[in-house]
């Protein structure tokens, strides 16, 4: 720092100093009185009498009065005032205060005018003021010049000793100039400059009133210039009183493709709820309002559905896993067709494979083919072609067809009726091979068949004790040979009916 300037920086000081070494301040505020002070290094020093304020001891003493003391003043009047008092938040969260540090002349921003703002003056003497006072050059040229000279020089001498011991915090709850109310002591310590304006930061618990200002006091607590108002929204009315919606659990967790499910979810809070539902894609439909949908659920597979619950008092909302397990689905395959086949079919074993017995509805629908036809796999897949067990059977006549093995090769048995309407044949066939592609002739194991049934169906066609043996009706049939070709043994009554 040049020493020259910083005494040519005194020297006006001192000069100014002396210049108003008579002025007053506002009387409600005291007066000041500049005189030489011994050992001060300057000229002059700043005395000021003690103000006459309410609820202070002692009066105002007249200007032959020696007894005057240094004592210091709030920052006042127009340019002490802080202008850019701004706020964030809400009221749920509260508000954030921050506002710029304002004492005019006091350039080294430690809260007083005073002699000590000089060296600021020296060290940035001649160069520009940056911005509009936010910066700190541009904060210490005092008289808004553009230039740090020996100018700024007034503004410290018109508010020498000005002190800013800290800001209230004040609200209103209707922003008239006397209604406001100190809500908080900011000391000067909780600012900070960080190279540039010195800024306080306060953070605001909402106490209820809309309009908010800061205001400088000194060390003895007398107030300074208020700032600008600020304006908070409008407070929101209080939630109303009750238990906000909390979900517990969800079920069910899945099910089977294809299958209709109700999702049900137990919750605690008070009703009435509303309720919002996304499935994700797991089913239809994939979103719904209702509290308990039902969902038709689609493709197999792990998905995510979400919930979301609400009622007056608050929300919650959930994630739930919904599994899809894939259902068997039975394999088709066309053993014969296109036609009217498949009547009085029978399906049994043969040989490791499917075999089937059945009728073959003729074109003019009055006559019937008998026929047998076995698969190639064990599984049904492909189908060898079928044979002709008997043709041209009237309609009217075929009443049913049953399949089984005997020793070891395919064989059926059917009932046709004869030319007397009250009665039927038995027909027993075996083939000549275990695929069953050929077979021998038709062995009648009754003719002139009745019963005491009106429609008499042929159950339980087994080989049981080495002998082939079924069921018409309530009678039981036996051959009395192994393959079935012989005579057979009718029991005329198998009930006590």
């Amino acid at each position: 720092m040049d020493a020259d300037i910083f005494t040519q920086l005194k020297d006006e000081l001192a000069r100014q100093l002396d210049t108003h070494s008579q002025s007053k301040r506002d009387p409600a505020e005291g007066w000041v009185n500049f005189s030489p002070a011994k050992g001060a290094g300057l000229k002059p020093s700043v005395l000021v009498e003690e103000p006459a304020r309410a609820g202070m001891e002692g009066q105002r003493p007249s200007p032959t009065s020696s007894a005057l003391r240094l004592v210091s003043a709030p920052p006042t009047g127009k340019k002490n005032k802080v202008s850019d008092l701004s706020y964030t938040g809400t009221w749920e969260t509260g508000f954030t205060l921050t506002w710029s540090y304002v004492n005019v002349g006091d350039y080294n921003q430690d809260g007083t005018v005073s002699i000590a703002d000089i060296t600021p003056l020296a060290e940035n003497f001649q160069e520009t003021a940056e911005g509009e006072g936010d910066s700190w050059r541009g904060w210490i040229d005092g008289d808004g010049n553009g230039v740090i000279n020996i100018g700024d020089i007034t503004p410290l001498a018109q508010n020498f000793f000005v002190q800013c011991e800290g800001y209230l915090v004040q609200g209103s709850a209707t922003g008239d100039a006397n209604s406001f109310i100190t809500t908080a002591n900011i000391p000067f310590s909780d600012s900070s400059a960080d190279g540039g304006r010195r800024r306080f930061i306060h953070s605001l618990t909402p106490t209820g009133y809309r309009y908010l200002r800061v205001m400088p006091i000194d060390p003895a607590g007398l107030p300074g210039e208020a700032s600008n108002v600020l304006e908070l929204p409008e407070q929101p009315p209080p939630p109303p009183e009750g238990d906000p919606p909390e979900i517990v659990s969800i079920s069910p967790d899945g099910g089977d493709e294809g299958t209709q499910v109700v999702f049900v979810v137990e919750l605690t809070g008070d009703a009435p709820f509303t309720f919002l539902w996304d499935f994700g894609g797991a089913g239809e439909p994939n979103t719904s309002n209702y509290a308990s949908p039902p969902v038709t659920l689609g493709a197999p597979g792990t998905y995510t559905g979400h919930l979301t619950v609400t009622n007056d008092y608050g929300t919650d909302e959930t994630d739930f896993p919904i599994t899809v397990n894939p259902v068997p689905k039975w394999h088709v395959t066309v053993v014969e067709g296109p036609g009217y086949v498949g009547e009085y079919c029978t399906l049994a074993e043969v040989n490791g494979a499917p075999a089937i017995a059945y009728g073959e509805r003729l074109p003019g629908g009055a006559l019937f083919n008998i026929k047998y036809v076995r698969a190639r796999d064990s599984s049904g897949e492909q189908w060898n072609t079928p044979v002709v067990l008997e043709r041209d059977v009237k309609v009217a006549q075929l009443s049913s067809v049953v399949i089984s093995v005997v020793k070891g090769n395919p064989a059926v048995v059917y009932s046709r009726q004869t030319d007397d309407p009250f009665k039927k044949r038995l027909v027993f066939m075996r083939a000549l091979d275990a695929l069953g592609t050929s077979w021998g002739e038709q062995i009648v194991v009754e003719e002139d068949y009745a019963d005491l049934v009106p429609d008499p169906s042929l159950h339980g066609f087994l080989f049981l004790n080495g002998l082939p043996t079924f069921i018409a009706g309530l009678k039981y049939y036996r051959a009395i040979d192994e393959d079935g070709s012989q005579r057979w043994e009718v029991c005329q009554r198998c009930s006590n009916r």
